[in-house]
């Protein structure tokens, strides 16, 4: 193979680099594959909405989206199944190993590591008192995988947490659901071009029917929106990469709740 693609003329040294290039790239595709495995026999309903409880919360109305300007919105969510001997496991849980597949797992590991090694301020809002919040999470081993990070926590140097709510009466929007719990990550800045956030939430049915093992549905909303200037986030093809990557990230994060409740972590 070698020789053949040297008949180009090509440089050896530039060769044997997209050859390891290529390489690499095959392999972090097999891991990522690997690590998204378990969620991808899952239904995962995907609509281009947000929850109205979302879209009205403070995180969107006064962090992120103040004046209301048009925006970018998606919703992903699956239905996972709790064995036995866990269904008393906490909704924090759950969020928090969500987190730890969503931000702390190999789909987001190049953008992690831009973050850690140049560290840009890249998530900055007014209405946030910088001087009172948490110490910042730069490595995945900072990751709990059975609690939350605090409030304000900067993750990775992209992420911030906006709100947290435990165990809230669900709005409605799904019916058959009784209790919501959820955790804000807000991104970008209110006073430039870019700012968005994300919304992980953990849902309860009602009840389960007798037999049935008793399920949550895990749950991803996004909104990002150009906060000074009402028009939409450009580039347009900026919208389709982030379905497309939001959809990895989420079925990394699902797959991490599912390896979880089987006890492989």
């Amino acid at each position: 193979m070698f020789t053949c693609v040297n008949m180009l003329g090509l440089p050896n040294s530039l060769l044997i680099a997209a050859q390891a290039a290529a390489a690499t790239t095959g392999i972090v595709a097999y891991v990522i594959y690997h690590r998204i495995s378990p969620a991808l026999k899952l239904r995962i309903v995907d609509v281009d909405t947000i929850p109205l409880s979302f879209r009205n919360s403070e995180t969107v109305t006064h962090l992120v989206n103040p004046r209301n300007h048009v925006c970018m919105t998606d919703t992903l969510s699956a239905m996972v199944e709790l064995p036995p001997q866990y269904q008393d496991i906490s909704d924090e849980a759950l969020l928090a190993q969500f987190i730890s597949g969503y931000l702390g797992g190999y789909v987001l590991f190049p953008e992690r590591t831009f973050f850690r090694t140049f560290r840009p301020a890249f998530t900055r809002f007014s209405m946030i008192d910088y001087n009172a919040v948490p110490q910042p999470i730069w490595y995945v081993s900072q990751l709990s995988r059975s609690e939350l990070p605090q409030l304000h926590t900067v993750v990775f140097g992209g992420f911030q947490v906006g709100s947290i709510q435990m165990r809230q009466p669900h709005d409605g929007d799904a019916p058959g659901f009784n209790t919501e719990s959820n955790i804000d990550f807000i991104y970008g800045k209110n006073t430039g071009e870019f700012a968005g956030a994300h919304r992980f939430s953990i849902i309860r049915p009602e009840k389960v029917r007798s037999g049935e093992m008793s399920k949550v549905c895990v749950r991803y909303a996004s909104v990002s929106c150009n906060p000074m200037v009402n028009r939409p986030v450009k580039p347009e093809v900026l919208y389709t990469f982030h379905r497309t990557y939001g959809a990895l990230l989420f079925r990394e994060g699902v797959s991490q709740v599912m390896r979880c409740l089987k006890g492989v972590l």
